[in-house]
C-alpha cells in the first residue's frame, strides 16, 4: 500500500510544474485538488484521493494499476489527472521546508 499523498503537497507539486492552471473545458482558471474532503465533507482533512487504473488481467489489491491524482475545474467538473509516481518523485525530491 502507498503513503497517503498529502493535499498540500499535491499543491506545491501542481504550483511548481503547471505555469498556468487552464480548464481544458471552458478555460476556468479555477480548481480544486480531489480529495476525501472535498468529495463528501467527511473525508480524512487534507489527504488526497488516488485513482488507481487497472491492467487488463491484473487485480488492483496486488499493485498491479497505474494511479493517477487529479484536480477538478471548479466551473464545469472538468478533471485532469497526474501520474502519482512522478508527484511523489517530485515531492521526494523536493520535502516541505
Amino acid at each position: 500500500m502507498h503513503e497517503p499523498i498529502r493535499r498540500a503537497d499535491f499543491v506545491r507539486f501542481v504550483e511548481a510544474k503547471l505555469s498556468y492552471f487552464s480548464c481544458q473545458g471552458c478555460g476556468s482558471a479555477s480548481y480544486d485538488v480531489i480529495s476525501e474532503e472535498n468529495v463528501d465533507g467527511k473525508g480524512a482533512p487534507g489527504r488526497l484521493a488516488v485513482i488507481a487504473f487497472a491492467f487488463p488481467g491484473y487485480d488492483i489489491a496486488d499493485g498491479k494499476s497505474a494511479d493517477v491524482c487529479g484536480l477538478a475545474c471548479t466551473n464545469c467538473g472538468t478533471i485532469r489527472f497526474m501520474f502519482r509516481k512522478v508527484v511523489t518523485n517530485w515531492i521526494a525530491a523536493n520535502p516541505t521546508r
